[in-house]
């Protein structure tokens, strides 16, 4: 039994060699040779060669004489870029305070065979650079199958003015190719009057009116701010109105005339200068602020006296962008833009946070920005002072008045916003409107200035 039991075993083991090795006559097919091509050498002059190797169907490098047919030659002009990778042109410029002109421009060219280029440049500009251009011309011919350009702004305070231009040619063999342009507007902003601030207000979309009190503020509607601007952090001040108004004068601005009871331009009245209420003074020529009343908000302004501000501070400025809110952007900053948390008062629903009014202020008006700053960091947008806005008024605006930007430039009053000192507390509401003659001072009206970008 054991003997047949190794015979077996014997039997089976030589099944598996036979199995496991080729015959004598087993033979593999022979592999066929062919030219193949490789990578593209460096240029030498304007003449770059490609590599060529005798390749056998086994996936083997053989030597040249496996391949039977002529050995080809690979060659191509170039120029001194082609077979660049990888390429990175950076410049960075950074422009300091009092530069007034300044033009920086980039010129890169690439040519074939540049797989990927970033062509990046950063500028940053400080306080006080007036103007500013900055431009960039890149071009790319053949075979570049990826590129990114990239421009990235940033814009301090006190920048006035800038133009930026940006010229990118894509030639033929152009597989891919992003173009792109951030720029980053800063929170706050001054200008040459030292106390003056801005604050950025980002477009957005609110409802307007109110439903609870008041006819002329329904119905609720939909409005669409569609553009960024900036906005006075504070109500303008008696100090910033005589700064202005003096250099207008000094200027010789034609038409502007001081006296000592009122200032007037092209035969408008201005400021009210004959009021006990108007803290600004006519002395020798110019105008001055009462002891102690600097930052307290300019009252005794007209509609006409508020405009005509904004007017001369642009040519102060050199610029063309300050002015009176739309009634559509006062309430929209009063709600706080896109931070809006839904108070009743601009940054509160507690009047007494937020405002000074009837109940609190001792029949004054008080020192700018000493209550609580709404959502988006604006100061006294509830009491204080009325604030004069750009629209006429009408009490059935609201019920016709366009989604996008609404402005009414029809009628002979114009409106007042934000309730004032001796106001009751209704009359501080975000919502809450008023129709005034423009030739109309008090010692309530005020105003805020906007400033596009």
């Amino acid at each position: 039994m054991i003997n047949k039991i190794r015979s077996l075993i014997f039997i089976f083991l030589i099944f598996i060699a036979s199995a496991c090795f080729q015959s004598e006559n087993d033979t593999l097919p022979n592999p066929t040779y062919s030219w193949q091509t490789g990578d593209w050498g460096a240029c030498t002059g304007n003449t770059q060669t490609r590599t060529v190797i005798c390749k056998g169907s086994d996936g083997f490098q053989a030597t040249d004489d496996k391949c039977t047919s002529e050995k080809p030659v690979e060659t191509q002009s170039c120029s001194k870029d082609s077979a660049v990778t990888s390429s990175i042109v950076s410049q960075s410029v950074s422009k300091d305070s009092a530069v007034t002109n300044s033009i920086v421009s980039q010129s890169v060219s690439k040519d074939s065979a540049v797989t990927s280029s970033i062509v990046s440049q950063s500028v940053s500009k400080d306080s006080a650079v007036t103007s500013s251009i900055v431009s960039q011309s890149v071009s790319k011919d053949s075979a570049v199958t990826n590129s990114i350009v990239s421009q990235s702004f940033s814009k301090d305070s006190a920048v006035t003015n800038s133009i930026v231009s940006q010229s990118v040619s894509k030639d033929s063999a152009v597989t891919n190719s992003i173009v792109s342009q951030s720029f980053s507007k800063d929170s706050e902003v001054t200008n040459s009057i030292e106390m003056m601030k801005f604050v950025l207000v980002e477009k957005g979309t609110f409802q307007m009116g109110s439903n609870k009190l008041y006819s002329d503020e329904n119905p609720i509607h939909t409005v669409n701010i569609t553009n960024d601007f900036y906005v006075g952090r504070y109500e303008v001040t008696n100090i910033e109105v005589v700064e202005v108004y003096n250099w207008a004068k000094t200027n010789n601005i034609s038409n502007l005339t001081f006296s000592s009871t009122s200032v007037t331009y092209n035969g408008k009245e201005l400021l009210d200068l004959d009021s006990r209420s108007c803290h600004i003074t006519y002395n020798n020529g110019s105008l001055s602020v009462k002891r102690g009343k600097d930052n307290y908000p300019c009252v005794e302004i007209t509609w006409y006296g508020a405009n005509t501000f904004c007017k001369f501070l642009n040519q102060k400025e050199g610029v063309d962008n300050y002015r009176l809110l739309t009634e559509a952007e006062w309430e929209y900053v009063a709600r706080g833009g896109i931070k809006s948390k839904g108070y009743v008062y601009s940054g509160s629903n507690s009047v007494d946070n937020v405002a000074w009014y009837s109940s609190n202020l001792n029949n004054t008006t008080h020192t700018v920005g000493t209550k609580s700053p709404n959502e988006l960091g604006i100061y006294d947008m509830s009491g204080n002072v009325w604030e004069w806005v750009q629209d006429s008024y009408s009490s059935s605006y609201y019920s016709n008045s366009p989604s996008n930007n609404p402005l009414n430039s029809l009628g002979s009053t114009f409106v007042l916003r934000g309730g004032s000192w001796n106001s009751f507390f209704d009359f501080c509401r975000v919502a809450n409107r008023y129709g005034c003659s423009p030739n109309r001072s008090h010692n309530n009206i005020g105003f805020r200035l906007a400033k596009s970008l």
